[in-house]
This record gives C-alpha cells, structure tokens and sequence, in this order.
C-alpha cells in the first residue's frame, strides 16, 4: 500500500499545482515552438493557438461540447499575451529569457502536465460516458495529448508551410506517447483496475514531464515510446511508418534519427530567426521544436 500511497500523493500534488500557472507556462512553451513563424503573425497566432488546445478542441468537438477558449477568457487572453511577448516583445528579449535552460524546462513542464492531465480526464470522462466501448477511451485519450499537432499539420499543408511529413503519416514521440500513455493508464486503471485514477494520472504526469526534463538536460532524444512501438510494429508485421520509403539510410539511423532536432534547437535557441529565412526553412524549424514537445 505504502507505493499506492505514495503515487496517490503525487497525483494529489500535481492537481494542486495552480492551473493558471500551468497554462502560462504552457503558452510560453508552445509560443516558443512557433517562433519561426513570426514574420507570418496571423499563421503564428491561430497555428500556435490550435497547437496549445488542439488535444481540447478535437476531443471536444467529438464530445459536442465546447471548444476550450470558447468556455471563459483565460485561456484566449493568456494564449494572446504569451504569443506576443515570445514572438514580438521589443528585442526578443523574452524569447532570450526563455532560451535559459531553467526557464525552458519550467515552460516545457507545465506544458506536459496539462497534456498527461487532459489525456487522463479524457479517457476516465470516456470510460463513463461509453462504458464497454474501449475504442473511445483509447482514441479520446490519444487524441487529447496529441491533436495539436494533427491540427497544425493540416493547416501548415493547407498555407503550403508544410516540410516532410505528418504527424499522422510519420508518427513520432508526440503521437506515440500519447497512445501509449492512454492505453497504460486505460488498462491499469479501467481494465486491471491495479491502481487508481490518482495513482494512474501521477504515473503518466510522471512520465511526460521527466521525459521532457531529461531531453532538456540531456540534449538527447531520449524517445521511450521508440522500443514500444518497433515492438507493436514486428508483433502485427506493419512498417514503421518514420523508415518507409526513406531507404536504407534513414532506417540505420534507427531511433537516434530524430535525436539530433534536440541539439540542432539548442543551437539555435539564443538567436531570433533572419527575416530572409524562407517559409521551407520556417516550416522545418517549426516542425524540429514541435518533435520535442
């Protein structure tokens, strides 16, 4: 029981961190994502916007209930102050701000406990509205923590801003630990019934945010979901969709492949993009800081 308790604690602790705090966090985190996108204000303020609520909107659209910033001024007000001081404040001096390794990993935090929160809520919200019905939790869960990057996908190829390839065509981290952060909290929780939903919800919080702390220290991908996935993939004999088509090249890059966004953003964190920069060179930089959200 000792354990149990234990996890029931820190799941307490983290509902108790104050959700404002969280959100501004959050919105500084995504905002800095975007960052390349500043000279095309409007794409970065409603691609930005849907990346921070995307998991929100589509969940709730499924759920027919309201859109997140349609349900008070918080979020709207918060997400609109955020965006503008990251991307436009005199200088760049918050975007330098926020470019110091504490405060990158404080923003990055408190953007993974309202992502492993919203999966968490999504799937018991799920597990009671269809009971019976593992589809829904699984899918409602999955979608929560990874629909923004769904969403700004489409609108990226739909502004001809898009490089490569999709989330949804070439799942990476964002997706696969979505999916995979579901279906454990799904199956421990609902299905085993091993732990509770505290217990449950701190495990994921857990995972997410030490996940981010780590890479952010570390400067390595540090993808767990990766051996999952090549798992899942071998047992069903289906391609892992990053290594098909790319030849043997890219599949002896293996799961490191993807590790070297991490250190290439890094190098760059200091620094404001040139105003010569191309939409292609944009879109790619975009698409390096979304793999490490």
């Amino acid at each position: 029981m000792a354990p149990s308790n234990g996890l029931a604690a820190l799941g307490g602790w983290f509902e108790a961190l104050p959700f404002e705090s969280l959100l501004i966090g959050h919105c500084l985190q995504i905002s800095s994502m975007i960052q390349p996108m500043r000279e095309k204000y409007l794409l970065s303020y409603w691609a930005g916007l849907l990346l921070a609520t995307g998991g929100g909107v589509i969940t709730s659209l499924l759920l027919d209930e309201p859109v997140p910033f349609f349900r008070s001024n918080v979020l709207g007000v918060t997400w609109t102050l955020c965006w503008w001081l990251m991307l436009y404040f005199p200088y760049s001096l918050v975007f330098k701000l926020h470019s110091v390794l504490p405060v990158r990993i404080t923003t990055k935090s408190c953007m993974n406990v309202l992502r492993a929160q919203l999966l968490v809520s999504r799937v018991d919200q799920a597990v009671k509205l269809f009971p019976r019905v593992p589809m829904a939790p699984i899918v409602l869960g999955t979608l929560a923590a990874c629909g923004g990057k769904f969403i700004v996908d489409a609108v990226n190829i739909a502004t001809g801003n898009h490089a490569g390839q999709s989330e949804m065509a070439a799942p990476t981290f964002v997706s696969r630990s979505a999916f995979q952060g579901t279906l454990l909290y799904y199956v421990a929780v609902h299905v085993l019934r091993t732990i509770g939903p505290a217990e449950g919800g701190a495990i994921i919080v857990t995972l997410f945010v030490g996940h981010g702390i780590i890479a952010e220290l570390t400067g390595w991908n540090l993808d767990f979901t990766y051996p999952f996935a090549r798992l899942g993939h071998a047992i069903s004999n289906t391609p892992m969709p990053e290594l098909a088509g790319r030849g043997d090249a890219a599949a002896s890059k293996g799961p490191a492949g993807s590790g070297s966004s991490s250190s290439k953003r890094k190098s760059k964190a200091g620094g404001v993009p040139s105003r010569s920069t191309s939409a292609q060179d944009l879109a790619k930089a975009g698409k390096a800081d979304a793999k490490q959200a």
